[in-house]
């Protein structure tokens, strides 16, 4: 049977050049000053951005935590504050209980 002139041809550059041997290196544009001053700003940024505002909201919580635990050991607090502060507790303490030990999306 003849060889059909469509099939696929066998390269000779293949032959030449052995692909074991070749290496491809990625190498920064950056020079070792640029890149230390962006990871330091990088670091100030996430610490300024991300570290402050969950510390600002775990500060809040605490706060309402204490004003809640306060009403409740308080004799002279009325039952609706009572009431409130209870609710407000329970709410808090299922948002922590959620946020530690909730349901891990993958």
């Amino acid at each position: 049977m003849a060889a059909r002139s469509h099939d696929p041809q066998p390269n000779p550059l293949a032959k030449q050049f052995d692909p074991k041997k070749f290496t491809v290196e990625i190498k920064t544009a950056e020079n070792p000053m640029e890149m230390d001053y962006r990871l330091r700003k990088e670091f100030l940024s996430f610490v300024a951005k991300d570290l402050c505002t969950f510390g600002v909201a775990i500060l809040i919580v605490l706060v309402a935590l204490i004003y809640c635990f306060v009403v409740l050991v308080v004799r002279s607090s009325s039952p609706e504050e009572k009431n409130w502060a209870m609710s407000v507790l329970t709410s808090i303490l299922t948002g922590a209980i959620g946020f530690a030990f909730g349901k891990s999306s993958k």
